[in-house]
């Protein structure tokens, strides 16, 4: 259950990126929060990989303020869309 609650966060932090010329700037950040807080409490847990959400988290920022990238925008997307999608998967 945790992990589909992560995962739906996950797919907010997706639309705010997809949609972030658009979205007021408060909401995009949220986004950002959102992966920087998740990165930092699994990176001090010894997850390496936290390190990419934390990576993108800041990027978010900077696509609040206009400033993006296309390349890391799909890579973006493409590196938490495969997170959204195993957290939905059901292992039980």
């Amino acid at each position: 259950m945790f992990a589909k609650i992560m995962g739906v966060f996950d797919l907010y932090a997706i639309i705010a990126i997809l949609l972030a010329p658009l979205f007021p700037i408060k909401l995009v950040l949220y986004g950002a929060g959102w992966l920087i807080l998740k990165g930092g409490i699994f990176a001090m847990m010894g997850n390496i990989i936290s390190y990419i959400d934390i990576f993108f988290g800041l990027y978010m920022v900077f696509l609040a303020f206009g400033i993006s990238s296309s390349i890391l925008t799909i890579i973006a997307i493409i590196y938490l869309g495969q997170k959204v999608l195993i957290s939905m998967i059901d292992f039980g």
